[in-house]
């Protein structure tokens, strides 16, 4: 640790030999940058907030601007996000203020008090029960219209990027759950997300945009251009339109926002409804695909809750309908790579700011941190889905099967360490209708096709301000040939909510 350099005994050293003025001006210059360094990088902190020993349970992480709380252990990150004086909210609106292009007007609007509570309650609410079906079942009906489209015989569906492929299924068929029939977006607008994607963190920043990302803000204002015609013709108000949509554009309408200004704001559904959710589909699908021996696990399993209807003259199959609601119980290898894809990509950075000063407990140890009032603390998915008290050694390796057979004081420890949604009041609302597309579509191709050409690609850290780790294949996958299994030739496909 640096010391506060002794000003006294360096004058006197200087007075006994024969100094030039520029070696006096070095001498005095070096410990004053060397305090002042101390005092950036080291700041002093309450002995009664968490020390800076990286290995603690939590710690303080000094930064240029101060330092920040790092939580290490899953069971004193799920009392973070239960306490009620570390917010997520602060973050939300400086991350859309520059990634949307939020006004001013708008943030300070979303500032007043009540107002992010009353927009929690809103999401909250249009993504639970029967609006959350109705989204299911319009999703998947445009899923089952693609996969039913497959051509019969050897030919199949030859897919020139298996990435680009998927992201378009997903897509669209989340669009038009979404924002109705009325959806501004096709095909062509999907490449827009994902070069907004690429930049998202750096607009965040709000620091010269058309420098830093000027392809991610190009992306950004075509796909809200858009936008701004559908509220302006008052699309969001038919009765084919979710509810997360519907009511979110009353509520801000309620509150002044004029329809013009209402793509600045709403645009982050097309973000987070698309931007972590096809991303983990794509790990989810290369897994399941390019090892033969899981995908005849899946199928069989996915068998069980498919009813088939047949033709009673030839006796072929003509109609496929998957339960998704029975998946769960009776397709545990399906869940379990699903859950693993989570654990295994995830880069989620859990962020929360302390809007007073409080104490947090650990539940087990009972050890008590103080919390200072405008601390930043943080925790990351890759440190408590890669803990070997948690997951055994030799986790990095994909392993559906930890999920298969657990103990009931395993699973409920690895419940506590999986963290790919948030968790607390910030429990990502929508991770019901994600499961659901992403599910619907593997279970779906398990049972029906074959999927030749999938291989396993590195990963590489996520694009900044997103949370999935990407293929390091980059933009553009492999090619795929999906072939109708014998038997599955001429079958349409359904999905049962």
């Amino acid at each position: 640790m640096l010391s506060s350099p002794n000003l006294g005994g360096l004058l006197a050293s200087l007075t006994q030999g024969e100094w030039t003025p520029g070696e006096v001006a070095t001498a005095l210059a070096v410990p004053l940058v060397l305090y002042l360094v101390k005092i950036v990088v080291f700041p002093t902190v309450d002995p009664r907030e968490p020390p800076k020993d990286y290995a603690m349970p939590i710690c303080s992480l000094p930064m240029l601007h101060g330092y920040v709380y790092v939580i290490n252990d899953p069971v004193l990150i799920s009392a973070a996000m239960r306490n009620r004086n570390l917010s997520f909210d602060p973050f939300s609106l400086e991350f859309a203020s520059g990634a949307m292009g939020m006004t001013k007007e708008h943030v300070e609007i979303f500032s007043r008090p009540g107002n992010m509570e009353e927009v929690s309650r809103v999401i909250h609410a249009a993504l639970s029960g029967d609006n959350v079906f109705r989204m299911n079942v319009r999703a998947l009906k445009d899923i089952a219209a693609e996969l039913s489209n497959v051509p019969s015989g050897n030919e199949g569906l030859r897919v020139p990027d298996c990435a680009t492929w998927l992201r378009n299924v997903i897509a669209l068929a989340t669009m038009t759950a979404m924002f109705g029939k009325n959806s501004p977006f096709t095909a062509d607008d999907v490449p827009d997300f994902w070069e907004f994607d690429k930049g998202v963190g750096l607009l965040a920043l709000g620091i010269a945009p058309t420098l830093l990302a000027p392809k991610s803000l190009a992306a950004r204002a075509r796909s809200q251009a858009k936008l701004t015609a559908y509220y302006e013709a008052h699309h969001d108000q038919a009765d084919d339109v979710a509810a997360i949509i519907r009511d979110r554009a009353a509520l801000e309408r309620r509150h002044g926002i004029p329809d013009r200004e209402l793509a600045l704001i709403e645009y982050s559904m097309l973000f987070v409804s698309t931007t972590n959710t096809i991303p983990t589909l794509i790990w989810f699908f290369i897994h399941v695909f390019a090892h033969k021996d899981l995908a005849a696990r899946i199928r069989a399993e996915v068998a069980l809750v498919a009813t088939v209807a047949t033709d009673p003259d030839t006796g072929r199959r003509t109609t496929a309908s998957i339960d998704l609601s029975r998946l769960e119980k009776a397709c545990p290898t399906l869940h379990a790579t699903y859950r693993e894809t989570l654990r295994k990509y995830s880069d989620v950075l859990g962020n929360r700011r302390v809007m007073a000063d409080t104490t947090l407990r650990h539940p087990v140890t009972g050890r008590e941190y103080l919390l200072k009032k405008g601390v930043n603390v943080q925790w990351a998915a890759q440190v408590t889905h890669g803990l070997d008290d948690v997951w055994g050694e030799g986790n990095d390796a994909f392993d559906p099967d930890r999920f298969v057979e657990t103990s009931a004081v395993d699973e409920k420890k690895r419940r506590g360490a999986m963290i790919p949604f948030g968790g607390g009041r910030n429990l990502c609302p929508g991770r019901n209708f994600a499961q659901a597309e992403n599910l619907g579509l593997v279970s779906a191709v398990a049972l029906g096709f074959d999927v030749e050409g999938m291989e396993v690609p590195g990963a590489v850290n996520a694009y900044m301000g997103t949370a999935v780790k990407r293929p390091e294949w980059g933009d553009v996958g492999p090619p795929i040939h999906l072939k109708r299994r014998p038997g599955w030739e001429d079958v349409a496909w359904e999905f049962k909510c």
